[in-house]
């Protein structure tokens, strides 16, 4: 009777709140209206950056169906549309993290967008016992506007250096003597930590040990808060920063076969708010190789021939002592100052035996030249930045500045031997002559950035940079006196000459979400002075130049972790010194090269469309891209005698680089991780 008393009352109830509903039925949760917008940003709990590429998904909180999803940004935002009326929850992941699960998420007609506080996703860990294993990390991640190389998920970070790293990259090939090149160009600009270095090019990445390498960044089209400098983009490199208290450091040996001998030490002491950090690299690297060449030269009735084969030997090596601190006044301010201190030389040597002659016959002539050359010198280089943080999430003020310098000496001795048909030497016949170059080269660099972000979805950045350059050169040849043994200066050959050169920057870059879309515009600004004076000849040579510099990215994300990313960016090459000086170098007799002081900086119109596919923990990428240059700086060679050729430099035409590039990172097995690539370009 109880039963039947309680349904009684209820049933009046019911019917009235089923009355009470607009049309007089009880709407399907399928056909809830998606008019929902949930906003929020996933960053790293313990460095508080932002973590891209992380999945968010949303869940019906009464039988866990998946509703909808995305992926954040370079920012770590997200912004989810379209999400019915109901009750969910969310979860947050990315590789080598944690989940993170926001529970009791409502969307009511009342209440249809919800802006989240921060989602913090902690490292992945298992404790067990004592042992602690870490998740690892993708070796490659590929970001909106970079790539990404965890350098601690590569073998050779052991004991190899920044080029052993880099052999197995995407969009990076090295050679066998650790020359690289970025998508098929050698010029590009190499960074530390977003600062310049002394060294350039491959150079610079040789002489650094991976073991002290966090990450690798390649840029291949950079953005206008970049220098515009070099063809192919920027790669740079992470460095470690320990964040354990107390005392802590890393030894690394190393040795090879062909006398290779490698090794560094880093040692770090963290206290409260000072960090200090100390140590010391030594490099000897010893290539050997054979050479051959044969030149044939058409005159009117003759033709002059010359053959010649050798063996080549060169070493490198140095020193460099590093040390710096960094001091945080409080959690909005931050200073930091490093310094380096090193040694490099270069040493070449070759033997190379020659036969000339002319047709119709004539008598040939043997001779041997024994040539060895070195390139030497001591640098140092200063660091210091300065951060300050406002209160405002993500609202910036950073002021870098960067002073190096270079004073070294490239020298080269030759000794050519009158021979035999078999390369016996006679001693009758020897002339020897000698070269030298002192260089003392400086380098002033100021960088000031602000970053303002504009409520959730957008952000401003603009900033200052001034640089300075100052290189003096003063190239000396003597031959040789048999009867008196000794040298005598040839100041027909030799000469004298300082570069000046100083370019102003100011940049400005806006980037917004709207319409699903992700952009940012950005300009550049450069004024360029530079002087270059031949002392010798009492010849000056000036530019005075203002350039711009555009650049572009656009993002969409697709469904089903897809994302399309499109970009374009113009770029500059500025010709070295040696392009430059217009006094011939007669360190080869055969082969004189000579500068080019009218030389215009070759200007690139660079372009990218990429696609990526997200398969949970398996990456895939297609990217294309189109170089356009224009100035094309080449070699001119010219025959100014029998058999002397004069090399020089000038602006030629135009050149174009189109290529495609295939890139996937998959997760065969949970002890099996396949990263691939192939790049195909013309």
């Amino acid at each position: 009777m109880k039963k039947y008393l309680l349904l009684f009352i209820l049933i009046p109830l019911l019917t009235t709140t089923y009355a009470q509903r607009p049309g007089g039925k009880r709407p399907k949760r399928g056909n809830m209206p998606a008019e929902g917008i949930v906003a929020g940003k996933v960053l790293d709990a313990d460095s508080r950056s932002p973590v891209e590429y992380a999945n968010v998904a949303i869940y019906r909180q009464r039988d866990s169906s998946l509703i909808t999803g995305v992926i954040t940004n370079a920012d770590g935002k997200f912004l989810i549309k379209k999400v019915p009326y109901g009750r969910f929850y969310m979860v947050a992941k990315f590789i080598g993290y944690d989940k993170k699960m926001v529970q009791n998420l409502k969307i009511t007609p009342r209440k249809k967008t919800l802006e989240l506080p921060d989602i913090l996703l902690k490292q992945a860990s298992n404790q067990l016992g004592d042992v602690e294993v870490l998740a690892d990390r993708a070796h490659v991640e590929y970001k909106i506007d970079k790539k990404v190389v965890n350098v601690s998920q590569d073998l050779n970070a052991t004991s190899g250096n920044a080029i052993d790293v880099l052999e197995n990259v995407p969009s990076v090939e090295v050679d066998v003597e650790g020359n690289l090149t970025l998508r098929g160009s050698g010029s590009f600009t190499v960074l530390i930590d977003g600062k310049p270095t002394v060294l350039e090019g491959s150079e610079a990445l040789q002489q650094i040990p991976a073991s002290s390498i966090e990450n690798i960044e390649i840029i291949t089209n950079p953005s206008a808060k970049y220098d515009p400098d070099g063809v192919a983009g920027i790669i740079n490199l992470i460095m470690k920063k320990n964040r354990k208290a107390g005392v802590n450091g890393v030894v690394n040996l190393s040795i090879g076969n062909n006398e290779k001998y490698k090794g560094d030490i880093l040692l770090n002491y963290r206290k409260g708010k000072l960090n200090l950090f100390g140590g010391y690299e030594y490099r000897d690297y010893h290539f050997s190789g054979t050479g051959l060449m044969r030149r044939e030269t058409y005159f009117d009735e003759t033709t002059y021939l010359m053959n010649y084969d050798g063996t080549r030997d060169r070493n490198f090596g140095g020193h460099v002592i590093k040390s710096g601190l960094e001091y945080n006044f409080d959690e909005k301010n931050s200073l930091s100052f490093s310094a380096n201190l090193g040694m490099r030389k270069f040493e070449r040597a070759s033997v190379s035996n020659y036969e000339e002659w002319t047709l119709p016959t004539t008598n040939n002539d043997f001779y041997l030249r024994d040539n060895v050359s070195t390139h030497s010198g001591n640098y140092y280089s200063l660091n210091t930045s300065y951060l300050h943080l406002f209160n405002l999430n993500g609202h910036k003020l950073q002021f870098t500045a960067y002073f190096s310098n270079w004073n070294g000496e490239e020298s080269e001795e030759q000794y050519k031997y009158i021979t035999d048909s078999d390369w016996n030497r006679q001693t009758d016949g020897l002339e020897k002559n000698r070269g030298s170059e002192e260089n003392d080269r400086m380098k002033l660099r100021a960088k000031l950035d602000y970053t303002l972000p504009l409520g959730e979805n957008s952000k401003f950045e603009a900033g200052y940079q001034g640089r300075m350059m100052e290189k003096k050169a003063n190239y000396i040849y003597e031959n040789y006196l048999p009867e008196s043994d000794t040298w005598q200066q040839n100041s027909m050959v030799s000469n004298n000459m300082t570069m000046q050169r100083s370019i102003h920057s100011l940049y400005a870059t806006f980037g917004k979400r709207l319409f699903d879309f992700d952009f940012q515009l950005g300009v550049r600004g450069e004024y360029t002075f530079r002087k270059i004076e031949q002392l010798t000849t009492n010849e000056q040579f000036t530019i005075d130049r203002f350039d711009f510099f555009p650049s572009i990215h656009i993002s969409r994300q697709l469904p089903a972790e897809q994302q399309l990313q499109a970009s374009y960016s113009r770029r500059i090459k500025r010709s070295r010194g040696r392009y430059l000086n217009p006094f011939p170098d007669y360190s080869d007799p055969l082969n004189i090269r000579a500068g080019n002081p009218d030389l215009q900086p070759e200007y690139i119109d660079s372009y990218e469309l990429n696609y990526q596919k997200r398969m949970g923990a398996s990456f895939l990428a297609v990217e294309l891209y189109y170089r356009q240059t224009n100035n094309l700086v080449g070699r001119v060679r010219e025959l100014i005698d029998e058999n002397t050729m004069l090399s020089t430099f000038t602006n030629l035409n135009k050149d174009y680089s189109l290529g495609a590039e295939l890139m996937a990172n998959m997760e065969i097995a949970r002890w099996w991780r396949l990263n691939t690539s192939l790049n195909l370009y013309q």
